[in-house]
């Protein structure tokens, strides 16, 4: 099958990708789809934009279960009888995102998210779109999105590559979560103690910052980076990735998300005893 970020990669790649002529719908994406060049306006073609990029990706399974659709709302339909959707402000890298332009309960046009924002946007990668014509435009962007989202679709994608917990003041070791989503409480005032990051696939190597005991050593998959029990805050962190390029961010008390950092790069505070209380890790 695929993971989430080969078919984000795949998507983007055709960024600038236009009709030719302009307003015909001839496109690459529809001539794979019809199986030859078609021209007029019954060929729009957003929808068949995410249907080729999983085909190209050898995971037509993971769209539509292998079928042929141009109909957003048939996509809709479809992840509705199937189970997969997610509530619209959880969006990851690789869900499939749905809009509804006109709130009628259709869905309208549709894209693939590249990433969710710190303001709760998504980045998101579409066909046929354009600044002005959201839904036929004519060509492959990158658009920032937050308002009108019908649906969001999470296909089953290959077990993802990276994942991670946190030992919480007051919950002790909290469930694992997947790649781009927050591990730990936030607005509770509860001190994250302790982190662990595992990747099947990847050598990783992470550090914390902790009250009274400094930089810790450098930590390998699936270990606790972290004393546990003893009520100490973790003040920041820090991950790298042998390979990859990787990124994260923490929740820090009194100022909230930190900017991105990458590759090894600290995130977080030392000497201002401001608690750590939740990280979000991915790769990019």
């Amino acid at each position: 099958m695929a993971t989430a970020k080969q078919i984000i990669d795949k998507a983007k790649s055709f960024i600038g990708v236009k009709e030719n002529p302009p307003y015909s719908n001839n496109v690459i994406f529809n001539t794979d789809y019809y199986g030859h060049p078609v021209n007029g306006s019954p060929y729009q073609w957003c929808c068949v934009f995410v249907w080729d990029i999983f085909r190209m990706c050898g995971a037509s399974n993971l769209f539509f279960n292998g079928n042929k659709t141009a109909s957003c709302t048939a996509v809709l339909n479809w992840a509705r009888a199937n189970g997969l959707i997610v509530n619209n402000s959880s969006g990851r890298t690789g869900d499939i995102i749905l809009f509804d332009w006109d709130c009628s309960g259709d869905a309208d046009h549709i894209g693939l998210i590249v990433e969710k924002n710190s303001n709760g946007s998504y980045t998101t990668v579409e066909g046929n779109t354009a600044i002005g014509n959201d839904s036929n435009g004519g060509e492959v962007m990158e658009r920032n999105r937050r308002d009108y989202i019908r649906a969001i679709i999470r296909p089953k994608y290959d077990e993802e590559d990276l994942r991670y917990r946190v030992h919480q003041q007051g919950y002790g070791d909290l469930p694992w979560v997947d790649e781009g989503e927050c591990a730990g409480w936030t607005g509770k005032s509860k001190r994250a103690e302790s982190i662990c990051i595992e990747s099947p696939t990847n050598l990783l190597e992470y550090m914390v910052h902790q009250q009274s005991y400094g930089d810790s050593k450098w930590y390998t998959n699936g270990q606790w980076a972290g004393v546990k029990g003893q009520s100490k805050r973790l003040e920041g962190f820090a991950v790298k990735c042998k390979g990859r390029k990787i990124r994260y961010k923490g929740h820090l008390q009194g100022t909230g998300w930190t900017k991105w950092c990458y590759d090894g790069e600290f995130c977080g505070t030392r000497g201002q005893s401001r608690r750590l209380e939740a990280i979000i890790i991915e790769f990019c």
